[in-house]
């Protein structure tokens, strides 16, 4: 009896010896790592596609000459402007007035037939070290010194009126005439421009170019820049767009000193 008591106790110790063994096996084979997959798993990121930018230099360009109408798309706004042009210009007439340079350093042709007649005479004079050849730039081509590039806009209307200036290079604009009944002076170009003199506190005045700053006496207005001389539709849309009233009138020329408004 003894004897089989110890046989069935060694049969146990030896069935948990199995069993311990088995079970470090397995416990070794779960934590093992090969070194092909020791290595750390790369992790997969999506970077999402990046938008191409704006175009800094995409500009609108219509007419005929490159430089006729040019505005800015990328300043192009789909909202109305922060200030209400529709109610500033109210119960008034909207004048566009639009240059490209202005001609007031230019002789008149009559002035520059004078300075021929001159030219040769003292060609003519022994005395004298001018050539004929000289003539014609003194003439035609020769500019007047201590001039300033002005456009003077003549009011000659007692209505109210508001007005859009614009031009490609620096002009100063002078405004004239009935300026009581002025209650905009809108002035916008490629080169910032200048206007004179200053107005009463009853005209508002605004403006913005493409390089330079704002006028003297003038706010910063957050419409883009815009000009032109010649009248498109593409033009008057935009200034329909901005200024929310059909304009009374338009007038443009590539050059002017004197404009006025009847």
């Amino acid at each position: 009896m003894f004897k089989n008591w110890i046989f069935v106790h060694l049969c146990w110790i030896v069935l948990v010896f199995v069993m311990i063994k088995t079970e470090q096996k397995t416990t070794v084979n779960e934590i093992s790592i090969s070194p092909e997959t020791s290595a750390p798993r790369p992790v997969n990121v999506h970077t999402p596609t990046p938008k191409p930018p704006h175009d800094t230099d995409n500009t609108f360009i219509t007419g005929t000459r490159s430089d006729t109408v040019l505005m800015n798309q990328n300043q192009a706004i789909n909202n109305k402007p922060l200030v209400n042009f529709k109610e500033i210009i109210a119960d008034s007439e909207l004048h566009y007035i639009g240059v490209h340079v202005s001609s007031a350093r230019e002789y008149t042709q009559t002035e520059q037939q004078q300075r021929y007649v001159e030219c040769e005479s003292q060609v003519n004079n022994p005395h004298s070290s001018k050539a004929a050849s000289d003539c014609r730039h003194y003439a035609y081509r020769a500019e007047k010194k201590n001039v300033e590039n002005t456009v003077t806009v003549n009011i000659n209307s007692n209505r109210k009126v508001s007005l859009i200036l614009t031009s490609y290079n620096p002009v100063k604009w002078v405004i004239k005439g009935n300026t009581q009944n002025l209650k905009l002076v809108y002035i916008s170009g490629y080169h910032a421009a200048e206007v004179s003199p200053r107005l009463t506190n009853s005209t508002k005045m605004y403006s913005n170019f493409h390089e330079g700053t704002t006028c003297s006496f003038c706010l910063a207005s957050d419409i883009p820049y815009f000009y032109g001389y010649e009248n498109s539709g593409d033009l008057q849309s935009k200034i329909q767009q901005y200024f929310q009233t059909p304009l009374t009138s338009f007038q443009g020329a590539y050059k002017a000193k004197n404009v006025h408004i009847n």
